[in-house]
């Protein structure tokens, strides 16, 4: 679904407000799959719904003009709860930061835990074949 301006049922325009609402609202959900592929590990996934999230973002950014021309109390009210929503986006944004940050870093460790593994059995060989000493039982 592309981020442009939508329209409601039947043709009818839907508000700004409305709109914007909808665009938080589709983030949030995206910063919850995004967090579930973290735990997942699901990488490619995860960098999908975030370059989906960066292109809601970015339609939202005009749409938020509209909450400059709120003309009655409630589309002030309306525009305050569209706040309070982007508010707790942007703080699921950084937990969900915090939590790939930390599984990348867990990663990181375990990449380092290998190398170290793989230098450590690259030094205690097994002695080559061809050093192989033989001896006789026959005297």
């Amino acid at each position: 679904m592309p981020p442009e301006r939508g329209h409601g049922t039947f043709g009818a325009e839907v508000s700004p407000a409305a709109e914007t609402r909808a665009r938080w609202s589709e983030i949030a959900a995206l910063y919850e799959r995004f967090a579930g592929c973290v735990s997942a590990a699901a990488w490619t996934e995860a960098a999908t719904l975030l370059a989906r999230a960066d292109l809601l973002v970015r339609a939202v950014a005009p749409l938020d003009a509209g909450r400059r021309s709120a003309r009655t109390p409630a589309e002030a009210a309306e525009w305050a709860e569209i706040e309070t929503l982007a508010c707790a986006v942007v703080r699921q944004h950084a937990r969900v930061l915090a939590s790939a940050e930390t599984a990348r870093d867990g990663a990181a460790a375990a990449l380092a835990r290998s190398r170290a593994g793989r230098n450590d059995a690259a030094r205690y060989r097994r002695p080559i074949a061809s050093e192989a000493f033989f001896t006789s039982r026959t005297v």
